[in-house]
């Protein structure tokens, strides 16, 4: 009677007709190698989830890894877990039973809807989370955008770093002008009234954009994607290209109109 509820998992296995499933273990009475026990599966359950709180855990409220029973599909969980980090120790029984009976859809990769696995150290493929456990890339297309995004997010970045540079010469140059042409030796801050505390406002913008963006690049880089790896250290390295002389421009120009102001107080004395 495959369509009782307890009979989820095989049903899920062998269908409502397991004579003809293509899965062996389905029509033969030999133990499937590697499936773990119930005892056994709470038992790994609690440890993952006590190593590292995965999505999965919640499903199952274990307390201990001698509970005898708990309410939740424990053998489902297990698998997802598994699917997730399956270097993990506790999954060894896992990819036993997977290497016997590959055909098995606890063990089929590549579903829009497996989790991706989580691998800490540098790997290749274009599955992984991206910030956020919906941003997963499923295809190539995937793949191509959030590489070309974090690509513009690291230039972007070197991009208000130099802007703020700029507009730190900019505030110098208007200090030293108006100070009788000495050299600057303070930027307008809240001390200079309201112009003072727009400057002031207008850096810590900057300065918060620029963190938050530096600290979400970083979170790229540490899903250990090579490609992504690249987006990020690539992007970094055009940014510098584009950006940087606009900077080497702009402090050239400065000493020459500071020098050219010099020039004219001299002559007029």
């Amino acid at each position: 009677m495959p369509g009782m509820s307890e009979c989820k998992d095989f049903a899920s296995q062998c269908g409502s007709t397991p004579s003809t499933s293509v899965n062996k273990q389905c029509v033969s009475s030999t133990p499937l190698a590697g499936l773990p026990s119930t005892s056994d599966a709470v038992k790994l359950v609690y440890d993952i989830c006590k190593q590292m709180n995965m999505d999965g855990c919640q499903n199952c409220q274990i307390k201990s890894e001698t509970d005898g029973y708990v309410d939740c599909d424990i053998m489902s969980t297990y698998v997802q877990l598994c699917q997730t980090m399956p270097t993990m120790s506790q999954c060894a029984s896992y990819n036993t039973m997977c290497k016997a009976a590959p055909t098995l859809s606890w063990c089929s990769a590549g579903s829009s809807t497996n989790a991706p696995t989580m691998q800490m150290f540098f790997h290749g493929g274009i599955t992984d989370y991206i910030l956020f456990q919906n941003w997963v890339p499923r295809n190539n297309g995937d793949y191509a955008l959030v590489w070309i995004v974090t690509f513009i997010a690291a230039m972007l970045h070197e991009a208000l770093h130099v802007g703020l540079a700029l507009l730190e010469r900019v505030w110098a140059n208007d200090v030293a002008t108006k100070s009788n042409a000495r050299i600057w030796t303070h930027v307008a801050g809240l001390s200079a009234g309201f112009k003072g505390v727009k400057v002031a406002f207008v850096r810590g913008f900057i300065r918060f954009v620029a963190v938050t963006l530096s600290y979400i690049l970083m979170l790229v880089v540490m899903t250990f994607n090579v490609g992504l790896f690249f987006a990020v250290v690539v992007g970094y390295g055009a940014g510098s290209f584009v950006f940087a002389p606009m900077y080497k421009l702009s402090v050239s120009r400065f000493h020459e109109d500071f020098d050219t102001q010099e020039i004219t107080k001299v002559d007029c004395h």
